[in-house]
């Protein structure tokens, strides 16, 4: 009874001063329509007062008062979360073209790094995109970054142009390179040749990853699939895909989908899923557990992506291999230039072999290879061999490192053995201190 009057005593307040009416106003059409107002509908007086408002003991408080709308306000949870954050991306993504429109020289300066491989806006517009990375970020986003930095190492295009030709790197196109709406990406994939799918559980439900597979193949687009080992997505193969997808797809999320891809089905998607995962059809299978497989899994990738584009891209565009294996034997012989210290999962491993391809490219062999354990050593004697080997340390932190005992003791060991210990925080909210 105290709560009531309290709601009752807002809610007078607030119909009293006349702000309620325009939110419950603004509220009821953001949740009637599923989308926000659009901008040429939008009061701005009514917008900040709406701002104001929209806290969650507003909401609640808002529904409370409108007990009516719980039952659909509660069904679309999830949609609203989706609409709001791609509504984020777009405003994201124009904020950020109209910063490099008005500062073109500090926006491609900020670009730049020591990289070997040349950054997207240094490569010929005239060279083709060759495939399109389609993936979960949370699950596979640091593999992603692993597989397009190889691949540009790997392939090269050259389009006739009649007179003359450009040649160079292609363009793999990966979303996290550039901030994108979801209307942008779909049109990315459209313009590329293939789509180089990470298959892991999370990634082939996620509304945004399936517009992109889906539109791939309404556009005849061919998709090459990636299996994640060790990520779990052995499972897919022999659940039953209609159930999975209900299970992990609700109707408010499909009707969003269907926003962008109008002909998706379910059918179609569960049709798409099974041709993908059917032992028939050809795929990589990527463990970042097997550090000494990974430069050949690139090589089949690459290989393959030439093979399945050879009759999607013009005649006049020629796509092969520079090398195989360019970054050479990845288990280091004699001293190593560096030792990783990490949690030995999927995030972590997969890390390591980012940095250690970087920093295998940037360091001449006399001084070693960068090192890191595949999975947990099996003596901790072994441990101390290799580490007795390199020169420096580099400790990957996340805010779990220094819960595992095996880290904790690898750190330990370098520091009494003199040696250079580099931290490396690799998360946002990782407190050094």
């Amino acid at each position: 009874s105290t709560t009531d009057a309290v709601i009752s005593k807002v809610l007078a307040a607030d119909a009293k001063n006349g702000v309620l009416q325009s939110a419950k106003k603004s509220l009821t059409s953001l949740m009637g329509n599923a989308l926000p107002l659009k901008e040429s509908e939008e009061n701005l007086e009514d917008l900040e007062t709406f701002m104001q408002l929209c806290t969650v003991s507003r909401v609640w408080k808002w529904l409370a008062a409108n007990p009516s709308f719980m039952p659909e306000f509660k069904d679309m949870q999830d949609e609203l979360h989706v609409q709001i954050h791609h509504k984020l991306m777009d405003c994201a993504a124009e904020s950020s073209r109209q910063h490099v429109l008005a500062n073109p020289s500090t926006a491609k300066a900020l670009s730049r790094t020591s990289h070997a491989v040349p950054f997207d806006d240094e490569i010929d517009e005239a060279l083709p995109c060759i495939t399109f990375i389609s993936h979960g970020k949370a699950e596979a986003g640091t593999i992603a970054r692993l597989i397009k930095d190889q691949l540009k190492k790997r392939l090269w295009s050259n389009v006739d142009l009649g007179q003359s030709s450009v040649a160079g790197a292609p363009h793999i196109f990966l979303d996290s390179d550039n901030i994108e709406s979801l209307s942008e990406l779909l049109n990315h994939v459209r313009m590329s040749a293939s789509i180089t799918l990470l298959v892991t559980p999370g990634a082939l439900f996620r509304p945004w990853v399936m517009c992109e597979y889906v539109t791939a193949t309404l556009h005849g687009i061919p998709l090459v699939p990636v299996i994640i080992d060790k990520s779990g997505a052995d499972f897919l193969r022999v659940k039953d895909m209609k159930e999975l997808l209900d299970e992990n797809v609700d109707e408010s999320e499909f009707a969003l989908i269907k926003q962008y891809c109008p002909q998706a089905t379910r059918e179609l998607v569960v049709q798409i899923i099974k041709e993908m995962l059917s032992p028939s059809s050809t795929q990589i299978h990527l463990n970042v557990f097997q550090a000494s497989e990974i430069p050949k899994k690139h090589d089949e990738l690459a290989k393959l992506l030439i093979s399945r584009t050879r009759n999607v891209l013009p005649e006049n565009v020629k796509l092969s291999l520079t090398s195989l294996n360019p970054t050479m034997q990845w288990t280091a012989q004699g001293a190593h230039s560096s030792f990783i210290i990490c949690r030995h999962d999927l995030e972590g491993n997969s890390l390591c072999a980012v940095i250690k391809a970087q920093l295998d490219d940037k360091i001449e062999r006399t001084h070693g290879t960068t090192f890191y354990y595949t999975s947990r050593p099996n003596s901790w004697q072994d441990v101390t061999d290799q580490m007795s080997l390199a020169k420096n340390f580099l400790v990957l932190l996340d805010n779990e490192s220094l819960y595992d005992p095996l880290v904790v003791r690898e750190i330990v060991c370098a520091h009494f053995s003199g040696k250079r210990i580099i931290p490396v925080p690799v998360v946002s909210n990782f407190n050094i201190r």
